[in-house]
């Protein structure tokens, strides 16, 4: 897999294919996706490079048993992980883990401004209400 990596591999797990991937030695080694811990080669994928792929092809186009489970285990990659709820489990799990390790709590906890603004100003009626920061302190 070359090119646009992240976008095209995170899309071949929802695809109902049996996913390669590439080994090559100082190409993907820096490639890391959030969900990689949960991949174990042989049974969510295979792993290939220019040697071993025309023998891996083959011998998948010969076990429709395997095919159908790593396809059944790629799928499950997308579901758990990529899906929107997975993401959203992610993007949660990412943020307590930020509030704990920088003691966030304060910032996280306090009232946002569109809180604030809707405490004080009666939107109900509006159909858009729309904030736009001028400045931004950090």
């Amino acid at each position: 897999l070359r090119g646009s990596y992240s976008r095209n591999l995170n899309h071949l797990w929802l695809l109902d294919a049996v996913v390669l991937l590439w080994n090559e030695t100082g190409i993907n080694d820096n490639v890391v996706e959030w969900y990689y811990p949960a991949l174990v080669p042989n049974v969510t994928h295979a792993v290939v490079d220019k040697a071993s792929a025309s023998g891996m092809l083959a011998d998948l186009r010969s076990d429709p048993a395997r095919t159908r489970r790593m396809r059944a285990a790629a799928r499950g990659i997308h579901d758990r992980y990529l899906a929107p709820a997975g993401l959203a489990r992610f993007f949660v799990r990412t943020m307590h883990s930020l509030r704990a390790h920088f003691d966030l709590g304060p910032v996280f906890d306090a009232p946002s401004f569109g809180e604030i603004f809707e405490a004080h100003v009666d939107c109900a009626g509006l159909e858009l209400v729309e904030y736009v920061a001028r400045e931004c302190r950090f």
